[in-house]
């Protein structure tokens, strides 16, 4: 019985110091609040502002910090199996946009570099929509039948971030590829200004002058913009869908998504390109902001 009152009287003591030292903190909460809301309201307003007047630059930043944020923090959270795949993936891709951008370039370049992107793309897709689905399942019980909740849970996460990360990035470079190689090509300057006259049987992205055929000589679907200028069918989905371009190549015309989503599949890859937008604020602004965040609140002294 004497225990039993001396632990009560100790648990009465701790609730007493950590009232004591927390003692007016609602104020500091509030304040706290108020700092997180007022930064992000005033970063959203300087990357909408930094995005409009210097677009080229804002991709830059945007590309570098998707680069890098997630493998420093990767190495601090010792996660080895994220730097594995993300040094593989940047090892290969590092190779395709040095094809995309030496002087003079291959023949047969833009439809590799293309070609890489399309099918990276499209495999980070499929990698995010199994987390996703993998996510719902678990929400919903199932997982438990097959493997404890809290790994499938985790597997699912992992996939969701791998395709969803890898795809922003495979879409970053795949834009900036595209405008090396079309700068390159002579069509178009670095500013969109166009350079040369596009005969009707050269391709806009690729530079080739056998509209409908492949490398080897294989007729092949072609498509024709509004504006008549004509490209192989797999270049410009590979520039609208991948790089979700919504101009012509070549003179800079207004070109409707719509039209290359003939399929119920190629509508679910637009949509997927523009969702993907929205998560690249979340993995390369989100952390800044909250690192700013934590900066402000320390320099005040709100701990």
């Amino acid at each position: 019985m004497v225990e039993t009152v001396q632990e009560r009287m100790k648990r009465i003591e701790e609730q007493k110091k950590y009232i004591k030292e927390h003692e007016g903190h609602e104020d500091m909460h509030a304040k706290m609040v108020l700092v997180l809301f007022g930064t992000l309201f005033a970063t959203q307003i300087i990357l909408f502002v930094w995005q409009k007047r210097h677009k080229r630059s804002y991709n830059a930043a945007t590309l570098f910090g998707m680069l890098i944020i997630p493998p420093i923090w990767a190495i601090s959270a010792s996660f080895t199996r994220f730097l594995i795949i993300w040094t593989i993936y940047s090892l290969i891709t590092a190779v395709i946009v040095r094809k995309a951008t030496r002087k003079p370039l291959d023949r047969w370049t833009p439809r590799v570099v293309y070609g890489y992107f399309l099918k990276v793309f499209k495999l980070t897709y499929g990698v995010g929509t199994a987390g996703y689905l993998g996510f719902l399942i678990a929400f919903f019980g199932f997982p438990g039948l097959l493997m404890h909740a809290e790994a499938w849970l985790e597997m699912t996460l992992n996939l969701l971030f791998y395709g969803v990360y890898f795809g922003v990035v495979t879409k970053d470079l795949a834009d900036y590829c595209t405008d090396r190689m079309a700068s390159t090509m002579g069509f178009v300057t670095d500013d969109g200004m166009p350079m040369k006259h596009l005969n009707k049987d050269t391709c806009g992205v690729c530079g080739e002058t056998n509209i409908g055929c492949d490398e080897n000589g294989v007729p092949e679907k072609q498509h024709t913009l509004p504006c008549g200028h004509s490209f192989h069918d797999y270049c410009i989905r590979g520039w609208v869908i991948v790089g979700k371009k919504q101009i012509c190549p070549v003179c800079k015309e207004k070109v409707d998504l719509k039209q290359f989503s003939s399929t119920p599949w190629e509508k679910v890859y637009v949509m997927y390109s523009g969702f993907l937008d929205w998560c690249r604020f979340m993995v390369c602004w989100m952390p800044v902001i909250t690192s700013i965040v934590h900066g402000i609140n320390h320099v005040m002294g709100y701990e």
